[in-house]
């Protein structure tokens, strides 16, 4: 069975917008969902449809913080310049690929607790 990204190129371009290199997008998501599938044991597609939303937000997310690293910055995470008495300074957020303690939460995956159960019945959970 062949691995499905959580998100898709086109997901991507619809909440972030579009890339030059659709290629590197799609093995971004597939590397980020790679990531994510290695934490969630047991895992499957359409079970909990609110799971899966959340599994592209955060893949989705993973994904724009990588491509937002300037090319050959890889790795930095303040640079500084100064030219005469001018200081120029910036920061670069998380730029590894791997989810925010936020959106670990939203997966229910902070610190090894169960954020949120849902009562099954039936081999599928009721809705409200």
């Amino acid at each position: 069975m062949a691995i499905k990204a959580f998100a898709t190129v086109d997901d991507y371009v619809a909440a972030y917008g579009a890339v030059a290199d659709e290629k590197q997008l799609e093995t971004l998501l597939m590397r980020a969902t790679g990531y994510l599938l290695a934490k969630l044991e047991g895992y499957e597609e359409g079970y909990d449809e609110v799971l899966d939303i959340n599994l592209s937000t955060v893949c989705m997310a993973m994904v724009s913080r990588a491509l937002s690293v300037p090319r050959g910055m890889s790795g930095v995470s303040q640079l500084s310049q100064t030219a005469g008495s001018y200081t120029a300074q910036a920061t670069f957020f998380d730029q590894y690929m791997r989810p925010l303690p936020s959106e670990l939460e939203l997966l229910g995956l902070n610190s090894g607790a169960v954020a949120s159960c849902r009562m099954q019945a039936g081999g599928r959970y009721e809705a409200d």
